[in-house]
């Protein structure tokens, strides 16, 4: 049996007013989702997919962000500790400068009036601290005795501190002299630390 459309619209037609209105309304409703799914909701989509691709773009920008201010303070931190290396190895002198060093420390010492009464090597107590392919390194003591003021040999250590030479304070004491010494007796070993390089005797 044939159904033409005229015949479904007769039976509209004769239907009654309100069947009429829910057929117009059904009939709307189908174009409505027919619409969503087939023409808005891979719209939707795609722009949830693009919010989506935003924010991870966002969180990759502000990683990369991130990334490269660590970057730059490692850098900073890499140039600044090797800053402070160069300069510590400018006060790191070899065994053969020993005479220099003793030199250096008298004059220092004149500086200040620091008056020193012994100032002595002892290469028979030398440590060795390291050795590495680059070199090994030794704390060599120098027993300094002297008279002085406390504050003169306060400013007489932190020049040499200052100056070219790593040292490290030990055995250091100050007491009262005689009635004819003007000031302190003092007496402290500075250790000096020195490098010797390979292929140098």
């Amino acid at each position: 049996m044939k159904i033409s459309v005229q015949d479904i619209m007769r039976s509209i037609n004769r239907a009654d007013i309100k069947v009429r209105y829910g057929i117009f309304a059904g009939i709307l409703l189908a174009a409505f989702a027919l619409d969503y799914f087939l023409l808005m909701g891979p719209q939707i989509r795609s722009l949830k997919g693009l919010a989506e691709a935003a924010k991870t773009a966002s969180a990759d920008i502000q990683r990369v962000s991130h990334d490269l201010q660590r970057i730059q303070q490692i850098k900073d931190g890499l140039n600044s500790s090797r800053a402070e290396l160069e300069a510590m190895s400018l006060k790191i002198r070899s065994p053969q400068e020993v005479p220099l060093i003793l030199e250096e420390i008298s004059r220092t010492a004149n500086q200040f009036n620091v008056k020193i009464d012994q100032l002595k090597p002892m290469p028979e107590s030398q440590e060795t601290l390291i050795s590495t392919p680059e070199g090994k390194y030794y704390a060599l003591p120098i027993v300094i005795k002297a008279v002085c003021g406390y504050h003169m040999f306060g400013h007489f250590l932190n020049t040499l501190e200052s100056g070219h030479l790593f040292f490290i304070l030990r055995d250091w004491h100050m007491e009262a002299g005689p009635q004819d010494v003007k000031g302190l007796l003092v007496q402290a070993t500075l250790k000096v630390i020195l490098t010797e390089k390979p292929g140098k005797p």
